[in-house]
């Protein structure tokens, strides 16, 4: 299988979104079927192997349940510190549209990449502000 990275992406977006404490200071979660509610442009299958990829990268808080060989349910808890770092490289859409258009010129797609090209392209949206 391929990361579908737009999908990854998304998936930080809405965890960071959705996911706030109540208050009462109660910790917040999201079911497998909550996630794909709120991101239904994409298959369920991208939107569960993102999740695997993500959990296993350090992105997200989560806890998936396999069964007899099968993405299950999973429960979401939150984005981690890498998670909100690398999503704060991507989240702006202009940055995250540039990001792409390079990674395809240089045909490499990966997440440190992408996140070195949007901090990158970040820094260069700063600078020009700075002047």
């Amino acid at each position: 299988m391929k990361i579908n990275y737009n999908c990854l992406r998304k998936l930080l977006i809405v965890l960071e979104s959705n996911l706030q404490f109540s208050e009462d200071l109660e910790y917040p979660d999201l079911s497998f079927k909550d996630v794909c509610d709120l991101m239904p442009e994409f298959a369920r299958e991208d939107i569960a192997y993102s999740t695997i990829m993500a959990e296993e990268s350090n992105l997200i808080k989560a806890h998936i349940i396999s069964a007899e060989n099968s993405f299950y349910e999973c429960v979401y808890f939150g984005l981690t510190y890498k998670g909100h770092q690398f999503l704060e490289n991507v989240k702006n859409n202009a940055v995250w549209e540039k990001t792409k258009s390079i990674t395809k010129r240089v045909g490499s797609m990966s997440l440190d990449v992408i996140s070195s090209i949007a901090s990158e392209l970040l820094k260069g949206l700063i600078a020009s502000q700075l002047q």
